[in-house]
């Protein structure tokens, strides 16, 4: 095989990735968000642990895998989190990413492996922080503070429920 059929089928496996793994993310992002804005914390959490071992088991099947890092966004858009993902992002890829990067690729001379590496240990910061995140949220609390926006919009929430235990 030529250099362009390998490259081109690599650029369409990692396509039907993305596709699969962003698809993941549109689901638990809306998923998350109607839980919590339904007062449903124990669902919006339940529905978290869902997403990550089925994307989990999926990547045992698929060498390829799927981004974790996507799915992480999708929670994180769910809760309403999205700037500060994003302070993550620039954190994780500005001062951890590119660094080491540069100092594998240029300083150790291992070439564009050592910036791959650089990056991918950007991305593996990017999935911890985005894992230790979601883990120690309170559910309890993300569903009050959605059920205070819905109001504060003009929307309606079922104020039988005691969130703050």
């Amino acid at each position: 095989m030529h250099l362009y059929e390998l490259m081109s089928i690599f650029i369409n496996i990692l396509g039907w990735t993305c596709a699969v793994a962003l698809g993941f993310n549109a689901a638990i992002s809306v998923r998350v968000s109607n839980e919590l804005g339904a007062a449903h914390p124990r669902a919006a959490k339940f529905s978290v642990a869902v997403v990550v071992i089925s994307s989990f088991l999926m990547a045992l099947l698929f060498p390829i895998g799927f981004d974790k890092k996507i799915l992480g966004a999708g929670v994180a858009i769910g809760a309403g989190w999205q700037s500060l993902v994003a302070y993550m992002n620039i954190a994780c890829f500005y001062l951890f990413g590119i660094p080491l990067g540069l100092i594998f690729g240029y300083a150790l001379k291992m070439g564009v492996r050592g910036i791959w590496w650089g990056m991918t240990f950007g991305t593996v910061v990017q999935t911890l922080c985005l894992f230790l995140m979601v883990y120690k949220t309170n559910w309890n609390k993300e569903a009050s503070v959605a059920a205070k926006r819905i109001k504060q919009w003009g929307g309606e929430t079922d104020d039988k429920l005691d969130l703050e235990k």
